[in-house]
């Protein structure tokens, strides 16, 4: 990591859980060259760290306030974060209990949340 790399936590609430929000993010951060990690917390927020020069951090900050098409962000809270883990790639973090409620999921309950694609499709 160079010096001028600094470190941001994000929270984003809303609906972020099941539309493809981390996809996004993970590609976004690639596309701007942030390394860190995003993973699904189980009160249906999104956490993020980030970590990259400060132009590409604002940037990526900026568009994970706007989300994908299918997110709507409720509230963003952002913090610099000080401490010395380093990434070499950005990463979408699956935890335990999201892949038993993955197993049960389907793609027709996703669907059903999307008017217009419930309207066209069914």
């Amino acid at each position: 990591m160079n010096r001028e790399a600094n470190t941001i936590e994000i929270l984003v609430s809303g609906t972020v859980q099941g539309v493809y929000y981390r996809k996004y993010t993970k590609d976004l951060a690639t596309k701007l060259d942030i390394t860190g990690y995003v993973r699904s917390l189980d009160n249906g927020s999104v956490l993020i760290r980030g970590c990259g020069n400060e132009i590409n951090l604002k940037e990526f900050l900026h568009k994970c306030s706007e989300g994908n098409m299918w997110s709507i962000i409720t509230n963003i809270e952002v913090k610099p974060v000080y401490d010395s883990l380093e990434f070499n790639s950005f990463e979408i973090i699956r935890e335990e209990w999201e892949n038993k409620s993955v197993q049960r999921s389907s793609k027709r309950s996703f669907l059903s949340r999307i008017p217009l694609i419930q309207h066209l499709f069914f």
